[in-house]
């Protein structure tokens, strides 16, 4: 009787996973084409990528703006002719899989992983709008993540098995790390998690288990192992930047003139604004008392003065007339590229 049951459970998971396929399949999706700076770059990106020009031809203001992971999903997509909802839908179940292989050694019974599986497959986050539906880079963050953590766990409970099984498990640790750390710019969220579980192996696999010197070593830099594709990874990356444009970094948002300036410009105080925040980054006065000491801030006036006068502002009545948030740092981005900067 169990044995026909648990048949019939899979035979069921079977049907509901072609089921989450075709309503993957069937799902509304949206893009903000006049999104420059967001959906159109990312999607410009892959196009770019399809026609062997890495990030494109041309250095400008928006080459080296984002990561490249979302990017190079859709390309991915591309190579396998897989339609975007196919690719993204399929990305999640390989997630889920792998979190279910990952603890099937802990937990015994195949009824629980089987409805452990159906759970995850249906979770709301990947029917949420604002991630399944928009074709963007948030849309690969849950499967990202949960690849993060499956490859992780899975190590850790096959630590006292033999080397080999655990750098299959270490290197998806490492080349599901790499490809989360580059969809967005503030990945390091999930480091301490990182480092956390690389921890508990080595102290569960070595010390606990009192090995020699020899096997010590071989499971330290299996446990390395993730931490080192992600630098030969970021190195990757920024070598074909520094061959294509120059430059020598994974984005322009991390250790260069343009990151120095913003995180200068943003320890300017702002005397008159007392909301919240994160709806007012840097005002418009702050930006004048910046160019009265700053010749080069001052040769832009311009430009500034052009971005304030485009939908850049903000309608609410709270910051009228200002940029809200992190967008100044992008209509910036704007006026030092019409002045000729960039």
């Amino acid at each position: 009787n169990n044995r026909k049951c648990l048949n019939t459970l899979f035979i069921a998971v079977v049907f509901l996973t072609f089921l989450r396929i075709l309503l993957a399949l069937k799902i509304p999706l949206y893009g903000l084409g006049a999104a420059m700076h967001d959906d159109y770059l990312l999607v410009n990106y892959a196009d770019n990528l399809q026609n062997s020009n890495w990030l494109g031809t041309e250095y400008t203001n928006l080459t080296l703006a984002k990561g490249i992971s979302f990017s190079f999903f859709l390309y991915i997509c591309r190579l396998l002719f897989l339609p975007y909802p196919l690719g993204l839908v399929l990305l999640w179940i390989l997630a889920v899989l792998m979190l279910v292989i990952a603890v099937k050694d802990v937990v015994k019974d195949k009824a629980a992983l089987l409805l452990m599986y159906l759970f995850l497959l249906y979770s709301p986050v990947t029917f949420a709008k604002d991630f399944f539906q928009r074709i963007y880079r948030m849309a690969v963050i849950p499967a990202a993540v949960l690849l993060v953590a499956a490859c992780l766990i899975g190590l850790f409970f096959r630590r006292n098995e033999k080397i080999s099984v655990q750098v299959r498990w270490a290197l998806g640790a490492g080349i599901s790390l790499s490809f989360f750390w580059h969809i967005r710019e503030d990945s390091i969220w999930l480091l301490p998690f990182v480092l956390g579980a690389l921890l508990c192996s080595a102290v569960g696999g070595i010390l606990l288990q009192h090995e020699s010197r020899k096997n010590a070593i071989k499971k330290i830099l299996v446990y390395i192992l993730p931490i080192v594709l992600l630098v030969l990874t970021n190195n990757m990356i920024s070598l074909l930047n520094y061959k294509h444009y120059g430059i020598y970094t994974v984005s322009d948002r991390i250790d260069t003139y343009f990151s120095k300036v913003m995180s200068t410009m943003l320890k300017v105080e702002n005397e008159n604004y007392t909301g919240p925040d994160d709806k007012l980054w840097i005002s418009r006065s702050q930006i004048e008392k910046m160019a009265e000491v700053c010749p080069t801030l001052k040769k832009l006036e311009p430009q500034i003065e052009q971005i304030y006068n485009s939908g850049w502002c903000s309608q609410e009545s709270e910051i009228q007339g200002e940029i809200q948030g992190d967008l100044i740092f992008w209509a910036l981005r704007d006026a030092v590229a019409w002045a000729g900067h960039y």
